[in-house]
């Protein structure tokens, strides 16, 4: 089940605009041979279809969010300024909390009974920009550009991801990913 709104408005009057939001929901599936586990099998059995990604030493993410927002605008100020924004929401995305256990060919990871991935969540998350950017005429041919920017303009930090392993221990559910601090970027650019 999916649900997309889109909103355009092209640029005149100085301003532009582009809205969007969506909505999923899907669950997955399993035939008993899928899992190399059983006992995770109801973990994920009609569970929420979210698959656990990793890459540049990272692992652990499972991405799967029920709905999104996203804005984007500009507005064309006097002498030549651009201000810019953009904003995105979305739901959390799922984590699975599971304990390692030490078996004879090796760890293998147990889910927690009486749940389903997709029932705990990480934080909403949102960040908010913002882009000042003013452009000059140098020549018939070439063209600069000063810009700054401002990043996750509220300085928010938001979990986006915690420690996977259930237990008693300090490590249980903690977070060990934020999105980044707020940052300010100054620049140029020259078109020719």
């Amino acid at each position: 089940l999916a649900l997309q709104i889109e909103v355009n408005k092209r640029m005149s009057h100085n301003w532009m605009l582009n809205a969007s939001f969506s909505y999923q929901k899907s669950k997955k599936h399993l035939a008993v041979s899928d899992l190399v586990e059983l006992n995770n099998y109801d973990y994920y059995e009609g569970a929420e279809v979210s698959e656990s990604v990793s890459g540049s030493g990272l692992s652990d993410f499972w991405l799967s969010n029920r709905w999104m927002f996203k804005l984007s605008g500009i507005y064309q100020m006097p002498w030549g300024l651009n201000l810019s924004t953009t904003v995105q929401v979305r739901d959390g995305n799922p984590y699975a909390r599971s304990r390692r256990y030490g078996l004879n060919e090796g760890g293998r990871y147990i889910s927690e009974s009486g749940k389903q991935l997709g029932d705990e969540r990480l934080p909403t998350m949102w960040i908010l920009n913002f882009g000042l950017e003013k452009n000059f005429k140098v020549s018939e041919s070439c063209n600069a550009t000063l810009l700054v920017d401002w990043y996750n303009a509220t300085n928010n930090q938001i979990v986006q991801k915690y420690n996977r392993t259930l237990g008693s221990g300090s490590t249980a559910l903690a977070p060990v990913m934020w999105t980044n601090p707020g940052l300010f970027q100054g620049g140029g650019r020259v078109n020719f």
